[in-house]
């Protein structure tokens, strides 16, 4: 994902808000002159951890004959973190990350020269340069590569003498060298330091804060008790303001920490279920009292739209009780945000799936085809649920499916037990078509076969099963439909 180049500078808006609607983006490319430039949007929503949304972007020209391309996006706030990316021939070339506002129209300027990328530039606001953008996204990639020895006191015997103790070291050393890795030898522009600075205290809290007992017994191999509510004292140093809490790249969502704190606090606590969202924002605000001097409603509100998302991706569709209380529970958008993850999920359990675990046996892709599917064509994603390009795949594909109802064409999944079988069942449940589990020497058999170098990969084959295409790495949407024309001969 390509994350450099532009941004504006006055990215901290008057008054963001959770707030359902749209932006337009117009991309303007100066002396490019590819002919198979193709641009699309992407932005990470706030319940995901890593799931971007992929929206692809018009191609037109102005009236100089400048190539442009335009769309407008879903936004989830009034402001929010888009990444612009330019593909040629499935190669990225350039590209930018920019906060698009809703209400009007949002233009960048990406400047090419020999059709090398060389800047960009947004038209109606200051801009961030490259090299400041560069190194908010090396910060976030820094920070996201971090586990849980490296958010754990050095001197593990701490945790034998309090949780005081501990909080002590983690506030004076682990902090100050948590930060010392995240930013290392980059700089945090004065203009984004509110907001960079709290992205990464809410990892630290989601880590370091929230998982004590986990990062305990990772780091020490025994077990403690969970100290009391008092020991997460830190939540109250975080910014829970629209204006800072909501700003984020697209490295960085608030959905780790939302999950951490209400697994691990103080033990966790208990799901929303049926309870009106009042009564169990007003009883999980009582439980924070010791931690957090106020619990501020737009934390209250993601926490309890966290709870339900949980509960949604847990394969678990909302009950009428819990949709009313939704309707009558937020004065945001949270709630039509979870409705709208609850609808795709019922979607998915009524559509035609079929989950085959077959990883207790040994499998060979062109036998199967052979016996399962025979006289039809068939495309072949093989994809796990950890890999994040495999997932943007999926979504990209998911909207061109409809247009081979009419042909007897396959699709047709295949992960391994790298993926964990719960989730694989959910996420499979989202895709639908035909989805097979194999252990991973079947994986590897079929990598080798197929001269395939990982995940995701695709393979193509005729009505016949002839073999038609195989490559590794996402071939583009025009690639791909192509492909799919051909073995359907549509």
């Amino acid at each position: 994902m390509l994350l450099s180049s532009c941004g504006n500078r006055d990215n901290l808006p008057k008054e963001n808000a959770i707030k359902l609607g749209t932006a337009k983006v117009v991309v303007k490319l100066v002396d490019m002159v590819d002919e198979n430039i193709e641009a699309e949007a992407a932005s990470l929503p706030i319940f995901e951890y890593y799931d971007s949304e992929f929206i692809s972007l018009q191609r037109d020209k102005d009236a100089k004959g400048n190539i442009i391309f335009k769309g407008e996006v879903p936004l989830e706030c009034l402001k929010q973190a888009y990444a612009i990316t330019l593909t040629s021939n499935d190669n990225v070339v350039g590209g930018c990350e920019v906060f698009l506002s809703q209400g009007k129209e949002n233009v960048v300027e990406l400047i090419f020269k020999g059709d090398q990328f060389k800047y960009a530039r947004i038209l109606d606001s200051n801009q961030l340069s490259a090299k400041e953008w560069h190194d908010i996204n090396e910060i976030m990639i820094n920070q996201a590569g971090m586990h849980h020895p490296e958010f754990a006191p050095t001197d593990k015997s701490l945790y034998d003498v309090s949780w005081q103790a501990v909080r002590k070291n983690q506030y004076d050393s682990v902090w100050p060298r948590f930060i010392d890795s995240a930013v290392g030898e980059y700089v945090i522009p004065e203009s984004a330091e509110p907001w960079v600075m709290n992205n990464l205290k809410c990892r630290f809290a989601a880590r370091s804060i929230c998982e004590y007992t986990r990062t305990a017994k990772i780091v020490t191999g025994k077990k403690y008790e969970e100290p009391p509510m008092e020991a997460y004292t830190y939540l109250d140093s975080i910014d829970y303001s629209p204006n800072v809490f909501l700003m984020k790249t697209l490295i960085m969502s608030q959905r780790p920490f939302l999950s951490s704190l209400l697994k691990y606090a103080g033990g966790g606590f208990e799901a929303i279920g049926e309870t009106p969202v009042k009564e169990w924002q007003e009883k999980l605000s009582e439980l924070l009292a010791p931690a957090m001097k106020e619990r501020p409603k737009l934390l209250l509100d993601l926490l309890a739209g966290t709870s339900y998302y949980q509960q949604i991706e847990e394969n678990q569709p909302l009950s009428d009780v819990q949709k009313k209380n939704i309707e009558e529970g937020f004065t945001d958008d949270i709630g039509k945000i979870v409705l709208k993850r609850n609808e795709k999920l019922e979607e998915a359990l009524s559509a035609k799936v079929n989950l085959q675990d077959l990883s207790e046996q040994t499998f060979a892709l062109q036998e199967f085809i052979d016996k399962t599917y025979p006289g039809q064509p068939v495309v072949v994603d093989m994809w796990n649920t950890w890999c994040a390009p495999c997932l943007e795949a999926m979504k990209q594909t998911e909207e061109i499916k409809d247009d081979y109802e009419d042909t007897n064409l396959v699709f047709l999944y295949v992960s391994d037990t790298s993926s964990d079988l719960k989730g694989w069942e959910n996420r499979a449940r989202m895709t639908g078509g035909e989805q097979v589990r194999i252990n991973e020497e079947s994986k590897n058999a079929m990598l080798d076969k197929y001269s395939l170098d990982g995940f995701p990969s695709y393979l193509f084959f005729d009505c016949d099963h002839k073999l038609v295409h195989a490559q590794t790495a996402f071939p583009g949407l025009d690639r791909y439909r192509a492909l799919l024309n051909q073995i359907t001969s549509k």
